[in-house]
């Protein structure tokens, strides 16, 4: 019979973000916050995102320090990176860190509210340039 494992893993209750951002020189600069619209529990399928130009989220607080120490944690120096997290009450709490852009249409969203591509971000990062980046006015 084959060896069978299972992941327990705790309940974090809250809003569900993603957070897609820059890390150069190890320093981590959130562009993109998309604020999922789940489905029914236990499912937690995304069903949508609201994604706002100036997110509050992302100038202050509790977020940017716990997305710093995230990549920190992984050794991350030099990527695009997509993060998944969990907004409690007792702060912000990772869910998972990839080495890429958003799914779906984040990419798109964060593109029309921002004006920052991250598919062009990305390639410029790929081929050693610092991956420019402008909000708009």
């Amino acid at each position: 019979m084959p060896e069978r494992s299972v992941l327990v893993e705790e309940y974090l209750d809250g809003p569900e973000v993603s957070g897609d951002s820059v890390c150069i020189d190890g320093r981590v600069t959130p562009l993109v916050l998309a604020h999922k619209q789940l489905g029914f529990v236990p499912g937690f399928e995304e069903v949508g995102h609201i994604v706002q130009a100036d997110d509050e989220l992302l100038s202050g607080g509790a977020l940017p320090a716990v997305l710093q120490g995230a990549h920190e944690a992984l050794g991350l120096t030099r990527a695009m990176t997509h993060t998944e997290l969990r907004l409690t009450s007792s702060g912000p709490r990772v869910l998972e860190v990839d080495a890429r852009t958003g799914g779906g249409m984040i990419p798109r969203l964060g593109q029309l509210v921002t004006g920052i591509d991250l598919g062009r971000v990305s390639a410029e990062l790929a081929v050693g340039a610092d991956g420019a980046y402008r909000r708009h006015p």
